[in-house]
């Protein structure tokens, strides 16, 4: 999550993870965020990540999320 536990740290994580040698750094990095900021996104496909998916807000989204991931 880009926001847990800051945004700053989120990051660093993705950051870390795409600047690791080829054999890691080409795994696919799926964001998931509950910010749908339009900077949010275009910053986490600018560095690198395959996809960014936003978190449902509501607890009773949880169970349609997670039954669309897993076919995605």
């Amino acid at each position: 999550d880009l926001y847990l536990p800051n945004r700053e740290s989120g990051w660093r994580v993705l950051d870390h993870i795409k600047s690791m040698p080829a054999a890691f750094s080409k795994i696919p990095v799926v964001l998931l965020s509950c910010s749908d900021a339009q900077t949010d996104i275009t910053a986490a496909y600018e560095r690198g990540c395959a996809s960014y998916l936003v978190k449902p807000g509501q607890f009773s989204d949880w169970l349609h999320y997670f039954k669309t991931l897993r076919t995605y």
